[in-house]
Parts: C-alpha cells; structure tokens; sequence
C-alpha cells in the first residue's frame, strides 16, 4: 500500500486521566457514604491509582504513537505543527479523546491435582491486582463528503504475576510454596507505552485494509482482516469480526 502509507495524521489530545476504582464499586452504598469515609475506604483499596502521574502516563501513549505512525511512514503532525496540516487538502485528525485507568482484584484459585490421585484436588487462593488501560479515539477525515468520523476504543490489561506450586515433603505431606510479583508503578506507565505502539499498528491496520477494500478486483473479496505483524514484517489474516490486531469500532 505504497499510496496510502504517507496519509497525513494530525494526532492530538486534551484529555485528563480518568480514575476508576472496581473495588470500591461493589462497596454497598459506597456512593451514599460520607466523603472522608469515601477517602478512607478508597485510600485502603487502592494501589497505584492515587500515586500515577497523569502527564508521564499520557505523554508515554502520545509519544510512542507518535513515533511509531511516523515509523509506520505516517507524515504526522501535532499541536506545534498543526498550521501545516491546516495547509493540506487531505488527511486526517487522530484524537485521543479519552483515557481511563482501572483498577481491580480477582481472586485467583490456584489447583493442582497429583498424578494418580485425580479425585483430590489441592488448591490455594490469591489476591491478584489487575490494571486496564482504556482509550477511546477519534478519526475525523478532512473531507467529510466520502468519508464520516470513527469513534475507537480499546483496552489493555497488567495485573500481578504468581508462581505457586504443590509439592510433597520427605513425610509425603503436601506443602505449598509462592511468590506474587506485584505490578510495579513503572509497569503502569509501561502499559501506556504499550498501547501506543499498539494503537499505532491498530491504525496502520485500518487504513491498510480500507485501501485493500477500496481497490480489490471486481469479483474479488478480501479473505478477512489483514494485520501487519510489527516484528516480523508478515500480514496476517483475521477473523473481520473477532480478532486482535484491531480497534472496537463504537461509531
């Protein structure tokens, strides 16, 4: 797709963090408590919410979507260069509308089931911390007459890590031995970096596929959605409907 992969991008955002905290939303009447005992009850059931800072965890998914559409051979522009896209009779305008970083638990039940004694089932829980990173995107083409503004969404996920295992000691006793790895607060800001490079290849995905669309055969059907595999440099084909290497369309 050697036309379409010099398609000038304005990629812009204005948006704050949004926080939302999944445990203290199954709290019982949690909306209708006192605010310092909202504080109280949110301080104790958050982990990284209160400590991420929201300007490096933005400027890390604006950043690595910058420079990945630009390695994709996008011709991007930004806030200080926006008087030259202004110039262009075609492009588009890549908006980060909204961003929101989740937090939650699950419990997690580790099970192990000795050779030759399948009836008994050994099993221990855990507390695992778990951390989405959502965005929503607009899409807005400078010419609105063949074209119509896309609304995206995604998300991203990092939660705790366990090592557990199930062993039996010299008396034949079963004993159980762990470690959880917690998510660091790096690995937050390392998530948004993540879904920059993703959201970058989600988008290269997208116009790779319209312009695949657009000038297909007559008689000719695409075998699906294709992907670019960043590392490799191989296209794939997915399922249209059910894949990952794309965005949710929600407009």
């Amino acid at each position: 797709m050697q036309q379409d992969n010099n398609i000038a991008i304005l990629l812009l955002t204005d948006t704050v963090l949004y926080r939302t905290n999944d445990k203290v939303k199954r709290i019982p009447d949690f909306d209708s408590m006192y605010y310092d005992i909202q504080d109280s009850i949110w301080a104790v059931n958050t982990v990284y919410l209160d400590s991420v800072n929201d300007k490096k965890l933005i400027n890390n998914l604006f950043s690595s979507l910058k420079n990945e559409l630009e390695y994709y051979e996008f011709k991007v522009y930004t806030n200080k260069t926006k008087k030259d896209f202004d110039a262009l009779n075609s492009g588009y305008i890549f908006k980060i509308s909204q961003i929101e970083l989740e937090e939650d638990k699950y419990t997690y039940k580790d099970e192990y089931s000795f050779p030759n004694n399948d009836s008994l089932i050994y099993y221990k829980d855990h507390e695992i911390n778990k951390y989405d990173l959502n965005c929503w995107f607009q899409l807005i083409p400078l010419d609105t007459t063949t074209e119509k503004k896309k609304i995206f969404y995604n998300s991203f996920s990092i939660e705790d890590k366990l090592d557990g295992s199930f062993y039996k000691n010299e008396s034949n006793t079963v004993k159980y031995k762990y470690h959880i790895f917690p998510v660091s607060l790096n690995d937050i800001y390392y998530l948004s970096t993540h879904s920059g490079n993703k959201n970058s290849n989600f988008l290269f995905n997208y116009f790779m596929n319209m312009y695949i669309r657009e000038n297909m055969p007559k008689g000719f059907n695409a075998e699906g959605y294709y992907s670019l595999d960043p590392v490799t440099g191989y296209i794939h084909v997915d399922d249209e409907e059910n894949n990952d290497n794309s965005f949710y369309e929600i407009q």
